[in-house]
């Protein structure tokens, strides 16, 4: 499954991977959920699902979407939640 492509559907990528970074920091990988992760971001799951394949492949973005200076803490911080 393709990401969607064009402005609107950036943004909303954007805010599910911001979503889906503060619910993993919060709960860790095994703890979230992508019900949560879209309300968090203002959208439903099937949204979440179109973006993102696998909550493995959110993850991933997510961990992707932070600094590499910073890349390996924040893996380490989301897995193991708070």
């Amino acid at each position: 499954m393709k990401d969607a492509k064009g402005p609107m559907p950036q943004r909303t990528r954007e805010r599910i991977i911001q979503a889906g970074l503060d619910i993993f920091y919060e709960k860790g990988f095994n703890g979230a959920d992508i019900v949560t992760i879209a309300g968090k971001a203002g959208v439903d799951r099937t949204t979440v699902l179109r973006h993102f394949k696998t909550m493995e492949g959110l993850f991933d973005a997510a961990i992707d979407a932070v600094t590499e200076e910073d890349h390996e803490q924040n893996q380490d911080r989301c897995r193991a939640g708070r």
